[in-house]
């Protein structure tokens, strides 16, 4: 990883996106900033989904405590970093890492996203390399980051491979109407 390079996006963003802040919190969501943080991962739901025909995921700030605990009862810990529009106070996007608890070595890149209306101005880069770099910092044992997105994701692909990422596997959905599959394998 060019940390150099991490730091000067973390620069530019800051030129670029002069009206937003980061906030961090590990493990546990604080319960003041529990129910915008639930309501910003719902813009996980804009993340492509090419032809697929499925709901939107829900969240609540019940199941997000259940899984909360759950994490923390099997020894995964995390750190998410949220972008906060300043003007307005709105939640604008975040990230997030999991430490599993069985290496030191691997971490898991989960989501990020940014809500449609503050994109382009950098954040999901932002996020994601002050998260690394703190990564870097903070636990030099690391050695492999996880992660994975749609190949029609271009901007967020885009990041990926510019921060290092290497395709190591590729996995395909596919789709077919119940009657379908009920006629192809009836005999």
């Amino acid at each position: 990883v060019d940390r150099d390079m991490l730091e000067q996006w973390v620069a530019r963003a800051k030129e670029r996106a002069t009206d937003y802040s980061l906030v961090a919190f590990d493990d546990r969501c604080p319960d003041e900033l529990l129910e915008r943080f639930v309501d910003l991962t719902m813009v996980m739901n804009t993340a492509p989904r090419d032809d697929l025909d499925m709901e939107d995921w829900v969240e609540t700030p019940e199941r997000y405590r259940e899984r909360e605990e759950k994490h923390l009862a099997q020894g995964v810990r995390s750190w998410r970093l949220i972008a906060v529009h300043e003007p307005t106070g709105e939640f604008a996007g975040y990230t997030e890492f999991f430490f599993p608890p069985y290496s030191d070595e691997q971490v898991w890149q989960e989501a990020t996203g940014v809500v449609p209306a503050h994109r382009a101005k950098g954040l999901g880069r932002w996020l994601k390399a002050a998260n690394l770099l703190r990564l870097m910092d903070e636990r030099p044992a690391a050695k492999y980051v996880d992660t994975w997105n749609a190949f029609s994701n271009g901007p967020m692909l885009g990041i990926n491979i510019a921060m290092g990422f290497e395709l190591v596997r590729g996995y395909a959905s596919y789709q077919a109407p119940t009657s379908v599959l009920g006629a192809a394998t009836a005999g």
